[in-house]
């Protein structure tokens, strides 16, 4: 059962996979977050790639707060925004 659970919060898959529901390329999002198209990339990429970087909590946060402002789960309950992904 455990297995099935998905991960809340920054994964790489949740961080792509929200990108992509929300029609966000990783350029625009390098932008939104003051950051670069590698960095984007490299918070993208598997944990077991030496090429990873996990991803600013603080970064994560403002990702939400972006989505927030711009209505894309405004009226979402916090836990539904996963559900779909």
């Amino acid at each position: 059962m455990i297995d099935n659970m998905m991960e809340f919060g920054y994964t790489p898959s949740n961080l792509k996979k929200l990108r992509h529901r929300y029609g966000i390329t990783q350029q625009q999002l390098a932008d939104l977050l003051n950051t670069t198209i590698s960095t984007v990339q490299r918070w993208e990429t598997s944990p077991e790639r030496k090429s990873h970087a996990t991803m600013p909590h603080i970064k994560w946060v403002e990702f939400f707060k972006i989505l927030n402002k711009s209505g894309h789960y405004m009226n979402k309950r916090p836990d539904s925004v996963f559900a779909d992904i």
